[in-house]
């Protein structure tokens, strides 16, 4: 500690992948405590509260990147009852003023605390929220690639050998994914047509894999968002009940042999008013626009 009485000091975090660079300031006087790097792990998160409050009684914390980067930081501090904000990137003509470092970054970040500037608390990311967003992105990942997959699997058809084009020639695709999945090698087989086998059964044994895991993440989305909807169903309003029909059975539409899920962006989307009728007898108030007349060659 620096003085003898207990000051109020502000802490700011300058985040990266495997180590964290923090700094202290101090809330009255504004002058730098000091500046310390911390390993990204349990232990160095309990080094950091640790050193923080060897400098006295810990007011806020400014952190860059709560979504990311500091994601681990923040949830520890939060659960130690420190109060945690999020600190926007210092913008451009203020690093070309101050410089760009580490250090200049994290006494940023407090001083953003300080002013008032970084209001904005950080995310939970623990509950099942966040349990549905890291669903969502190997659900999208699977859907994406399955997509591709298929694409590539019908142009493969498309310009397959007439031998082979013949063989899937009448079936739909589902059923052609089928058939390729039983091929077998054959012996009488030339080299492009038994390349040819080969691509299709990799491409039918992906699109297989990931339609499987495309349809598990889909079950499991769903339980969690209906769990979620009736959690918060006596919260009327809440930015989770109007954003989560995402996975909601009321919400669904065959495509093809197979349901899908459509994504929506709220439950009553925003919509103009209606426009008033105009009482019979009154005349406009738009003005005309003069309707140019074209000659004929003759006239």
């Amino acid at each position: 500690m620096v003085d003898s009485e207990r000051i109020e000091v502000v802490g700011g975090v300058d985040t990266h992948a495997d180590f964290h660079v923090c700094a202290v300031v101090c809330a009255v006087s504004h002058r730098r405590l000091g500046v310390a790097t911390f390993d990204v792990s349990t232990d160095g998160y309990r080094s950091v509260l640790s050193w923080l409050e060897g400098f006295g009684d810990v007011r806020q914390v400014g952190i860059e990147g709560t979504g990311t980067y500091g994601v681990g930081l923040s949830r520890f501090l939060c659960a130690a009852g420190i109060e945690v904000r999020e600190v926007n990137r210092p913008d451009r003509s203020a690093r070309r003023m101050s410089g760009k470092s580490d250090a200049v970054d994290a006494e940023a970040a407090a001083r953003a605390v300080i002013a008032g500037q970084a209001t904005g608390l950080p995310k939970g990311q623990n509950g099942a929220v966040e349990a549905i967003r890291v669903l969502r992105v190997v659900y999208s990942s699977a859907v994406k690639d399955r997509t591709g997959a298929i694409n590539q699997f019908g142009a493969l058809v498309s310009t397959a050998p007439e031998t082979i084009r013949n063989e899937l020639a009448g079936l739909t695709r589902d059923r052609r994914l089928a058939v390729v999945l039983r091929w077998r090698q054959r012996t009488t087989d030339t080299t492009l047509e038994r390349a040819t086998r080969r691509a299709m059964r990799e491409l039918a044994d992906r699109i297989d894999i990931l339609d499987g895991q495309a349809q598990r993440l889909e079950t499991e989305l769903g339980e969690l968002t209906d769990q979620e909807r009736r959690r918060s169903a006596t919260f009327p309003g809440s930015g989770f009940t109007r954003l989560l029909p995402y996975w909601s059975p009321s919400v669904t539409t065959t495509t093809g042999s197979r349901v899908r899920k459509r994504s929506l962006t709220c439950v009553a989307p925003h919509r103009s008013p209606p426009r008033r009728a105009r009482p019979a007898g009154t005349a406009s108030t738009t003005p005309a626009i003069a309707t140019p007349t074209t000659r004929s060659g003759g006239s």
